[in-house]
């Protein structure tokens, strides 16, 4: 295929996905109302030094306060374990798991059936480092880092292990928040979503670069301009003190946040000309959180959820809000369950 017609059918799909993704009301009209409850709860992507630098109390205190909605399901923004090693931008970056299976003297053809073999016994009776590894063989890397995590908090050592969970990711939001919740909760499992296709990925950046090796000095100037225009987003976020995470999840799950989200993605990136790199930009995002819609249902069909805390990053939480009105769940607003409501 020529790069003019990939371009053109490119830009084909993009008004169709983008336009589908504006109007989606007829489509659902007829869907049944749900009683299932969801709260995507956007956050900041946490650190170590973020985490040092927040404000005493603050992540204590949002916890708590997700703790006592008291969710049935906690999912976070990580690959499922179904996501095929090495595809599209996997960031998980797993062990060879027939070398871990001989060093750990486990059978890895027989380690699902005695992972469910496990997960039949109560949580405090069950053996956090065997689970751990028996869900890590079967590709599902945040709930080994979920068990030993759990055998950390119970005085275990998980040193040698941690390297393959990304330290059992304590310092991220899957640990910080996720863990901590499910945990609270007596969750037996935190549940993943996120899609890393090369269909849906991020083409700013992309199209700045060939715009400078190739474009005009109009399509450069337009690019530029465009961008420096969204630029409030970042000074409404600088408005905020970063440190005190309460106040700066509140504005990241903000009517204000919501809008320029909407504002951005549909009214300005699109705007770009050049190779219709707007257009294909917004069908990206808009293809990248409906696949992820997909795991919540996945997670929500299988815990059997009434209640279901969604932890993303803020910049998705636009997109995926709008897909649970649209397919009939009960939306919460995280500023009525969030301190200082």
């Amino acid at each position: 295929m020529s790069r003019l017609l990939a371009v053109v059918c490119s830009l084909a799909v993009g008004v169709a996905l983008a336009a589908a993704a504006e109007e989606p009301q007829a489509a659902s009209a007829e869907l049944s109302p749900r009683s299932e409850e969801i709260m995507v709860l956007g956050v900041f992507h946490l650190n170590e030094k973020i985490i040092d630098a927040a404000k005493p109390g603050s992540l204590a205190a949002i916890n708590r306060s997700l703790i006592g909605w008291r969710p049935n399901a906690v999912i976070v923004e990580w690959l499922p374990a179904d996501w095929p090693a090495g595809e599209g931008r996997d960031y998980r970056h797993l062990g060879d798991v027939e070398t871990l299976a001989n060093l750990w003297r486990l059978e890895l053809d027989g380690s699902a059936e005695r992972l469910e073999q496990l997960l039949d016994e109560p949580l405090v009776q069950r053996d956090l480092i065997l689970a751990g590894k028996l869900f890590y063989l079967t590709g599902d890397q945040l709930n080994a880092a979920y068990y030993w995590w759990m055998a950390d908090k119970n005085g275990l050592a998980t040193a040698e292990l941690s390297g393959l969970t990304h330290d059992n990711l304590k310092h991220n939001e899957q640990g910080v928040h996720g863990f901590e919740i499910a945990f609270a909760l007596a969750h037996d499992r935190v549940y993943s979503f996120d899609y890393q296709g090369d269909d849906a990925s991020w083409l700013l950046g992309t199209a700045m670069e060939e715009a400078e090796s190739e474009g005009t000095a109009e399509d450069i100037a337009q690019m530029e301009a465009l961008n420096a225009e969204t630029g409030v987003i970042k000074r409404l976020l600088a408005d905020v003190d970063t440190a005190d995470l309460v106040a700066f999840y509140r504005v990241l799950n903000g009517e204000e946040w919501m809008e320029l989200q909407h504002w951005a993605h549909h009214e300005i990136y699109p705007q770009i000309r050049f190779r219709a790199y707007g257009l294909r930009l917004t069908a990206n995002l808009e293809l990248r959180n409906a696949r992820m819609f997909e795991y919540v249902e996945r997670a929500i069909r299988d815990a059997k959820a009434q209640r279901t805390l969604v932890l993303v990053g803020a910049g998705h939480k636009y997109f995926l809000d709008k897909r649970v009105e649209w397919y009939g769940y009960t939306w919460v607003d995280p500023l009525d369950v969030l301190p200082g409501n």
